[in-house]
């Protein structure tokens, strides 16, 4: 049998007002039918958009997997917050380091230094001896 109990338990809170986990669940969703409609080009059989992550495939699909935590586990602790407070709170928690780790991929992605970043961390550089003592960066 379906209880609807704890749709009717938050009534007397305004509408206005809402918590955490119900504010990462609508920005992750949104963001998620947002990406559906960006233009895309395809990278080793990957669609990437083109707009913010362009040539940085890596760092999509890293936004994708943040994303997909923060938006399970919001879902997750509004349905067991009030059941299971402690499992709740681990979920929140989840949800919140996950939505701070999109955000901060999409802000390092656009960022001028990420390219550098982001070939230095993907192996998209050689290094090439130049002396003993020096070393030059190709790129």
């Amino acid at each position: 049998m379906i209880s609807f109990a704890h749709l009717f338990s938050e009534v007397q809170r305004p509408f206005t007002q809402a918590s955490i986990e119900e504010i990462i669940f609508a920005v992750s969703f949104v963001t998620a039918f947002s990406l559906l409609q960006l233009p895309y080009e395809t990278i080793d059989g990957n669609p990437v958009p083109t707009i913010i992550f362009k040539n940085k495939s890596a760092f999509f699909h890293a936004f994708l997997l943040s994303l997909n935590f923060a938006f399970s586990g919001a879902v997750m602790t509004i349905s067991l917050r009030e059941r299971h407070p402690t499992i709740g709170r681990v979920l929140r928690y989840l949800a919140i380091v996950s939505i701070a780790t999109a955000v901060g991929i999409v802000l390092w992605s656009i960022s001028p230094t990420s390219e550098g970043v982001a070939a230095i961390l993907f192996g998209e550089m050689t290094v090439a001896p130049l002396r003993d003592d020096l070393v030059r960066l190709d790129w």
